[in-house]
């Protein structure tokens, strides 16, 4: 992870002050009716995250020379996980 974080704080310090940077995962792409394809996330944003999931979104905000990382994803669902995969969820991100 420490990778990740390196690479996250070298974007904040490029970033001018009072400024928020917003970065969206992949799309979900729909091969036919209800059969998705396999879901490959964007370069980018696993470079700044590490992050798989689709439904997520990395914001960086940069204030003062003071910065915050948030990672905005889907919770974990027991029920919807039958149909699309197991999610890492909200608390198991928060871990990782």
């Amino acid at each position: 992870m420490k990778k990740f974080i390196e690479r996250r704080d070298s974007l904040i310090s490029k970033m001018n002050d009072n400024s928020v940077c917003f970065i969206l995962c992949a799309p979900e792409l729909i091969r036919n009716r209800d059969v998705y394809y396999p879901y490959r996330q964007d370069s980018y944003f696993y470079y700044l995250t590490g992050f798989c999931e689709p439904k997520s979104l990395l914001v960086l905000e940069k204030r003062n020379n003071d910065s915050l990382v948030t990672l905005f994803l889907q919770e974990s669902s027991p029920k919807d996980e039958i149909w699309t995969g197991i999610r890492m969820g909200v608390e198991a991100a928060k871990e990782k």
